[in-house]
């Protein structure tokens, strides 16, 4: 295996829908060449997180690179969909004419926004939303030190993030100390004006692959978790080890 073929290049020549029997077999492979890609890319990152803190992301990294394979048989399930609907069109265009011919193709939004209440709220290893007078969140590290989010890529392209986050039990945001990946692509970080070290607001920017609007994109928060301090002798009222919690994201689409 080549250093110079990307993770892409190497899935394109495994087709996941027409493989039959050897489905199984593919579907391993797949998962094997994302989760190698996924390891080079977080090497620099990996290097700074202590042994704990690795070995829970090497498990992480596995579970996203089998989705990643189970993503790309999605894809070309669908593309071969697709290749079907042209197909028939081309042999009987009318059935497909839609009644309004002005009517403007559906686009991609140019912005998504997310609560932690929201009803489209999708995502892992976080707890019930909690509400009080300021508003509602969600905390994180229900599994571990890392929770994970789905949201719509707005047909990728240059992308600009948003995220709103609360500190439990007191403890205070150490942006050194945390990492967010975007389907598996580290980002470069950034406190947000107005951010507190109890209520931090990341922002970052990035881009994907155009997409159409078809995309979904997996975020990842890894960060430390906290428990709540108590008395000696005492037991505190929430034994639960706490990351930081979802208040609410923004992502948009930017110029260039």
């Amino acid at each position: 295996m080549t250093g110079t073929m990307t993770e892409d290049a190497l899935l394109s020549g495994l087709d996941l829908t027409r493989l039959g029997e050897a489905d199984r077999l593919v579907a391993g492979a797949a998962q094997r060449l994302r989760a190698e890609a996924l390891d080079g890319r977080l090497a620099p990152a990996l290097a700074r997180l202590d042994p704990a803190m690795r070995g829970a992301l090497d498990l992480l990294v596995q579970e996203m690179a089998r989705l990643g394979a189970e993503v790309e048989a999605a894809r070309q399930a669908v593309e071969a969909a697709q290749r079907g609907r042209e197909a028939a069109i081309r042999l009987d265009p009318l059935r497909y004419i839609p009644g309004s011919r002005g009517r403007p193709a559906g686009l991609p939004p140019d912005r998504f926004d997310l609560a932690a209440d929201d009803a489209a709220f999708n995502g892992a290893g976080w707890y019930e939303a909690e509400r009080s007078s300021r508003g509602a969140w969600r905390w994180g590290g229900r599994h571990g030190p890392y929770s994970t989010l789905l949201v719509p890529t707005l047909g990728g392209g240059a992308l600009r993030l948003g995220l709103h986050l609360s500190m439990p039990f007191q403890a205070t945001f150490d942006l050194e100390a945390a990492t967010l990946l975007a389907n598996g692509q580290p980002l470069d970080l950034r406190l947000q004006e107005g951010s507190t070290d109890r209520a931090p607001r990341l922002a970052a920017e990035f881009d994907l692959p155009e997409d159409g609007g078809t995309g979904s994109l997996s975020l990842v928060l890894m960060a430390p978790r906290h428990h709540m301090a108590a008395a000696e002798g005492e037991t505190p009222s929430d034994s639960r080890a706490l990351g930081p919690g979802f208040v609410g994201l923004t992502l948009e689409r930017r110029a260039g």
